[in-house]
């Protein structure tokens, strides 16, 4: 198993280069990069790669209206 932590760029500039093209069986997104979500995004993972994505229900600074929100406009991304 071998960890990478993609944190200090955008996620759409490693989507790009070729090293990263179908690398990934798994992805582990944060809430900040939710919105990063997209097609360019899934180059960077093989056919029938698992992404999880944390979603905004523990954040306190958020209504539960607004989690609700947030957690939809991720499915619809996804």
């Amino acid at each position: 198993m071998k960890i990478h932590l993609l944190a200090d760029k955008d996620l759409n500039s490693y989507a790009t280069k070729r090293k990263y093209q179908g690398l990934f069986d798994v992805g582990v997104m944060s809430v900040h990069s939710a919105d990063k979500i997209g097609a360019e995004l899934t180059k960077m993972f093989k056919d029938k790669a698992r992404v999880h994505c944390e979603t905004a229900d523990f954040l306190i600074i958020m209504k539960p209206e607004q989690r609700a929100e947030f957690r939809g406009k991720v499915l619809e991304k996804a």
